[in-house]
C-alpha cells in the first residue's frame, strides 16, 4: 500500500532555500575567471565595472545574474523582498472553526436527508405493492360477501316460498274441511227437514 507523500514544513523549506542560495553563490564564484576570484578574495578595491564579465555590460541591470562580488549602488534600491517568517496557516487557506462546523453539519444533513429520501422511496414502493395486494384481497373479499348475500337472499326467498306454500296448503286444507263441514251441515239439515 502506497504511503501518502508528506509536505515539507516551513522550517525545512527555509533550510532548502538557504542551501539553494548558497549553492548559487558558490557556482557563481566557480564560474568566474581565477584572476577575478583572487582579486575579490583578497579584498582589493577594484571597480565594480572591471569585476563583472564583459558580456554583463551589454545586458540591462535588473536582468543580470547576481554574484557575490557585485555590489548594488546606493541610488538603486534592492528589489528583492524579504521573506516573512509566517506560520503555515498564513500561507495556505484553512477553513476556520465555524466553517468546519458548518461543512460538517452540511455533510451530516445531506447524508441524513439522502437516507430519509431512500427510506421514503422504499416505503412508497412497499405501499404500492401492499396496495396492489390489498386491492386484490379487498376485491376477493367483496366478491365473497356478495356471493354470501346472494345465497342468503336465495335462502330467504326459498324459506319464504316454502312458508307461503305451507300456508297455502293449510288454507286449502282448511277450505276443504270447511266445504266438508258445510256438506255435512247441509246433509244434516236435509235429514232433519224431512
Amino acid at each position: 500500500m502506497a504511503r501518502a507523500r508528506k509536505t515539507r514544513n516551513p522550517k525545512r523549506r527555509r533550510l532548502d532555500r538557504r542551501t539553494r542560495e548558497a549553492l548559487r553563490e558558490y557556482c557563481a564564484l566557480v564560474d568566474q575567471p581565477p584572476a577575478e576570484a583572487d582579486a575579490t578574495g583578497q579584498g582589493s578595491a577594484m571597480p565594480a565595472a572591471t569585476a563583472t564579465p564583459p558580456s554583463d555590460k551589454d545586458a540591462p541591470g535588473p536582468e543580470t545574474a547576481f554574484t557575490a562580488d557585485q555590489k548594488t549602488s546606493p541610488s538603486e534600491p534592492k528589489k528583492r523582498c524579504k521573506h516573512r517568517k509566517l506560520p503555515d496557516r498564513h500561507y495556505y487557506h484553512r477553513p476556520g472553526k465555524i466553517e468546519r462546523q458548518y461543512l460538517g453539519l452540511q455533510r451530516r444533513l445531506t447524508s441524513v436527508i439522502d437516507e430519509k429520501i431512500a427510506q421514503g422511496s422504499t416505503a412508497l414502493e412497499q405501499w404500492k405493492r401492499d396496495a396492489g395486494t390489498f386491492m386484490t384481497k379487498f376485491k376477493r373479499k367483496v366478491k365473497m360477501e356478495m356471493e354470501e348475500m346472494e345465497d342468503d337472499r336465495r335462502r330467504m326467498r326459498n324459506n319464504h316460498n316454502l312458508r307461503l306454500e305451507s300456508h297455502q296448503r293449510l288454507i286449502e286444507n282448511q277450505l276443504k274441511r270447511l266445504v266438508r263441514v258445510e256438506k255435512k251441515i247441509d246433509d244434516l239439515s236435509a235429514k232433519l227437514g224431512e
